[in-house]
């Protein structure tokens, strides 16, 4: 990079100034000057040479690497020079007239105190701040390991048990590609029933965080999101499209044949990027593409690889056998190692399982450090920030062999190693042109003090928190907020099976406080209003509503319903319970909102209520009075038997009824439920509307909601026919049509669309004197 674009050293100078001046806001604590003088005199004089070398090394320009350590080293020098000299001065003082007189005769206008006065200002603005700081080490973990591990370059070493090591390593890698292979192979189907080639993340992302499902599709090499969260098929995906359609086994050839401009070259590098499910055979001298099974083929071959260490070590044992004949009482290295090894494989199920997380989270990190290593090896195009705020367009990049970040500048390289980078600010900003930018903040820290403040601007706001992600080895990433509790007193916090808190009641009485639900003045008494309750419910044959599910986490399956609108009930109050019961959702939706849907769900509910077989508590039903020899139509059910408990069977209901004005009350046994009850409600809903709300219900339970809308559809809109294709393409009021348009096919034709159809209906259709003159 030339001189004259980016400024020269004057530029530099000024620079660095600057940044001395703003290492206040680090809140130094000072220490004193005199010990670290001191220090230095005596570290001066075996820097000379290197001194001497970095001085050198300046006169070549721009093509000489000047690091930061030579530079520190320059200071130390001037402040030990400027000291002697001022020594020398008051020394040169106390000589004759004569050496004064022949000193002012060769130098005509030196002051030699005012010289040293100046010098002495110059290592005062120079002096640096010490200040004490402690951060994270460099490269750590996102979160924290079974075994602690001092340097990132250790967690990479292989030491004793290398192999074993290496098996859990392996075993970890393909239990993640196992996930990432189920992610994508479940968006690859929903991407096929929606008939897109690409839609937005959002849609993929249903029951399941965003993000995640964003990495494990790019770790699969089946798709690639891009900035704009827009899901798109690479070519692996398309090969496997391709294998869905054909055999498993499909000629090289036809492959190429159905991607069409795809090359033989790009295809080899999707196989290979596959994750293992497709592999490259050859059948009489033809190339074919497989698609095999993974996880099949690793359980065999841990099969292969467990017998094959078996009788490795059965040989083993063999063979320390025949030595411990010869050299009784003692052990040779083979049986300690034998011994170790079964000790190792013996391991518990949660040692094995630590070991497996500590491997797969070492190869996280290596894939992390890799991508960052990846980035800037080639170097980025980063803007340089000094303290008066002046912008420098610089490369920045890393050096590995230094283990330092490299900034570009005008007079060349300089260099920043990561061990000094310990404090670490990341902030956002917006310019004055009105672009977003991420600012990151370094202290440069050497010998226990800061020495200078780097700041970049990264116009992309993704790659900083990255870059200080590694760098740092924490995550930088903003957290969910938390609502912030007291830990001095509990809210609503209910005692001994209380509803209510102590003290919502008083007894004016008494003039003591108690509990509203049971009138308990006695605080360390249990609540008698939820027994009494309990009995009286049992007396009365308890409640079915006690059944449904508070939530949809204890909604059983749809197969344990004998009806389908049972489930579709049970389902819809699962729903609405969810919704009472999480606090964000009048936030998100508003209690307007989520009420009025409540109003609107209400006729659904009864209808399904009088649909079923089942009765309900409260529940207006007619009884068959046997002496009356009629229906009485005022009959109430108060309860249902859940439990076998009092000799009665479950399912029986407990009615009341009057009869000649008599209140009377009995239970129906299951058996003659369907003769002597029937529901006072009128059902006027197909039967085959009812099994589509039930449908509906199955599939939103299973998360399957696309197909739910489908099924919504077809109840609300019913079943309609594409007569022609159609193809939509630009701006479109659907949010879930794909950027470049979206294409309807035809539906296929029916028995009277065919040729032969119309044909036959055309001979109907003609009278029989066509053609033929009156």
């Amino acid at each position: 990079m030339g001189n004259g674009i980016f400024g020269g050293r004057n530029d530099d100078e000024e620079e660095e100034a600057a940044e001395q001046k703003a290492l206040g806001k680090w809140r130094p604590e000072l220490i004193g000057h005199g010990a670290v003088t001191v220090k230095k005199k005596s570290q001066a004089t075996g820097e000379d040479r290197d001194l001497a070398v970095s001085i050198d090394s300046d006169d070549q320009g721009s093509d000489s690497s000047v690091s930061q350590m030579e530079e520190e080293k320059e200071v130390v020098r001037a402040e030990v020079e400027a000291e002697d000299e001022i020594h020398e001065d008051k020394a040169s003082q106390h000589e004759g007239s004569h050496r004064e007189a022949a000193g002012s005769d060769s130098e005509d206008g030196f002051d030699p105190e005012e010289e040293a006065a100046t010098k002495r200002d110059e290592a005062r603005r120079r002096k640096k701040i010490i200040v004490r700081m402690e951060f994270e080490p460099l490269l750590s973990l996102h979160e924290p390991l079974g075994a602690t591990v001092e340097e990132p370059a250790e967690i990479f070493s292989v030491g004793k048990g290398g192999k074993r090591n290496k098996r859990l390593e392996e075993a970890a890698l393909e239990d993640a590609n196992v996930t990432y292979r189920a992610k994508s192979k479940a968006a690859a189907e929903r991407l096929m029933e929606m008939g897109l080639e690409e839609c937005s993340l959002a849609e993929l992302a249903i029951g399941e965080d965003p993000n995640e499902l964003r990495f494990a599709l790019e770790q699969s090499k089946r798709f690639v999101v891009d900035d704009d969260l827009w899901v798109e098929k690479t070519l692996v995906q398309k090969v496997m499209d391709v294998m869905e359609t054909d055999d498993d086994i499909v000629p090289m050839t036809r492959v190429l044949n159905k991607l069409g401009e795809s090359s033989e070259a790009a295809v080899r590098l999707a196989v290979r990027d596959s994750l293992g499910e497709l592999k490259i055979r050859f059948a009489n001298d033809i190339e074919h593409i497989e698609r095999v099974d993974p996880e099949e083929e690793q359980r065999a071959k841990r099969e292969q690889e467990k017998v094959q260490r078996a009788k490795e070590k059965m040989e083993k044992k063999k063979e320390l056998q025949k030595r411990s004949r010869r050299k009784r009482g003692k052990k040779g290295e083979e049986e300690q190692e034998a011994e170790s090894e079964s000790s190792d494989e013996d391991g518990g199920p949660e040692d094995v399982a630590d070991k497996k997380a500590l491997a797969f989270r070492r190869l996280q990190v290596q894939i992390k450090i890799e991508e960052f290593l990846k980035a800037y090896t080639r170097g980025q195009n980063l803007v340089k920030i000094n303290a008066k705020g002046r912008r420098y367009a610089r490369r920045v990049y890393v050096d590995t062999s230094k283990r330092a970040l490299v900034i570009q500048g005008a007079n060349g390289p300089k260099f920043f190693p990561f061990a000094s980078m310990k404090e670490v600010d990341l902030e956002t900003r917006t310019t004055k042109e009105g672009r977003v930018e991420t600012i990151v903040i370094c202290a440069i820290e050497k010998d226990g003090r800061i020495v200078k403040e780097l700041t970049l601007a990264f116009p992309d706001q993704s790659k900083a928190p990255f870059s200080v992600e590694v760098v740092v080895g924490s995550d930088v990433s903003p957290q969910p907020a938390r609502v912030t509790r007291s830990s001095l007193y509990r809210e609503d916090d209910f005692e001994l099976g209380h509803s209510q808190v102590w003290g919502s009641w008083y007894d004016t009485v008494a003039e003591q406080w108690g509990y509203a639900c049971c009138r308990k003045l006695n605080r360390s008494e249990r609540c008698t209003e939820g027994t009494a309750q309990a009995v009286q419910e049992l007396e009365e044959g308890g409640d079915l509503e006690a059944g449904a599910p508070a939530c949809l986490d204890d909604l059983q399956p749809r197969s344990s319903f004998e009806e389908a609108e049972l489930f579709a009930l049970r389902w819809l109050q699962a729903v609405l319970r969810e919704w009472r019961r999480q606090p964000d959702a009048s936030a998100r939706f508003g209690r307007v909102q989520l009420e009025e849907a409540e109003r609107s769900l209400a006729p659904l509910l009864q209808t399904l209520q009088a649909s079923c077989r089942s009765f309900w508590k409260g529940e207006e039903v007619h009884v068959w009075s046997v002496g009356h020899n009629k229906w009485i139509k005022n009959g109430r059910v108060l309860g249902v038997k859940e439990t076998s408990e009092g000799g009665r069977a479950v399912g029986s209901v407990l009615v009341s009824f009057e009869a000649d004005s008599k209140p009377s009350r009995k239970w129906v046994s299951p058996a003659n439920t369907a003769s002597v009850l029937r529901k006072a409600a009128q059902v006027k809903v197909l039967r085959e509307d009812l099994d589509k709300i039930a449908r509906i219900a199955a599939l939103c339970a299973d998360r399957e909601y696309h197909a739910a809308s489908q099924a919504y559809l077809e109840l609300t809109v019913g079943h309609g026919r594409w007569h022609e294709d159609l193809s939509v393409k630009g701006i479109t009021g659907c949010a879930k049509a794909p950027r470049n348009g979206f294409k309807v096919k035809k539906d296929s034709d029916g028995l009277l669309e065919s040729v032969e159809g119309m044909q036959y209906m055309l001979c109907f259709a003609t009278p029989p004197c066509a053609g033929r003159r009156v």
